[in-house]
């Protein structure tokens, strides 16, 4: 068995290669060739060439289902789509393992949640309007990749009569998202505006005062997630 990558020049672009069998691009001609391996007379022979303007009319239609196309520095790897499984697939050609796998209408991405620490068992007065409460906990915006920031919280209420505004803050944006109400149970807001490099944080407010002098409003908890989605 031959690889033809291992005698391509510095002039040839090696685009599809299994054993006895490869595509490539010449540079200087400007064509493609499909070259076949002679074992009898050990050595590679042109099957056809394509001139690059004909190439998509000519190569594509000739490509099958579950093609594999090798890559990296020792052609370890092959990427390929599986017609039987209707995904595309990335698999280790030495041990002939699949190490990912992606479905049509899928997107790749990934959630950091993060729990600031000072943001679990607040107690604040809800007897007066205002900010009652600024984490000490700040996390800076990584924005490649990011698409929105979710808010989840839960909070309580000692009378029914005031109102509550939990808020994720950057202190390039303001507020990002927010939940609110006499109480809450794992409310949930996300935001799409932020600033790369930006901090942000968890805030309380009191946006409605209860009539009631004394009156308490209590943070459960509150948690930030970063959601990142490759593309």
């Amino acid at each position: 068995m031959a690889r033809y990558s291992e005698v391509a020049t510095s002039d040839e672009a090696v685009l599809v290669e299994t054993d006895d069998f490869a595509i490539v691009f010449n540079k200087s001609s400007q064509k493609f060739y499909i070259k076949w391996w002679d074992a009898d007379a050990s050595t590679w022979e042109t099957r056809a060439q394509i001139d690059a303007a004909d190439a998509l009319q000519e190569v594509l239609p000739a490509l099958t289902d579950d093609l594999e196309l090798p890559f990296g520095a020792d052609k370890d790897f092959t990427a390929r789509y599986d017609a039987t499984n209707d995904d595309f697939r990335i698999k280790d050609a030495v041990n002939a393992v699949d190490l990912f796998r992606l479905k049509k209408n899928t997107v790749v991405g990934y959630t950091v949640p993060v729990a600031p620490q000072d943001c679990i068992n607040q107690s604040m007065s809800a007897d007066s309007t205002g900010t009652k409460f600024t984490s000490s906990v700040k996390m800076r915006v990584d924005g490649r990749y990011l698409k929105k920031i979710r808010l989840r919280a839960s909070w309580t209420a000692s009378h029914t009569d005031s109102v509550t505004e939990v808020r994720v803050v950057g202190t390039t944006t303001g507020t990002i998202a927010s939940v609110s109400g006499n109480t809450g149970s794992d409310a949930e807001a996300e935001g799409t505006s932020f600033s790369d490099g930006e901090l942000v944080y968890i805030e309380v407010a009191v946006t409605t005062a209860s009539a009631t002098t004394g009156a308490t409003t209590d943070l459960t908890y509150a948690i930030i997630e970063f959601i990142y989605e490759m593309v």
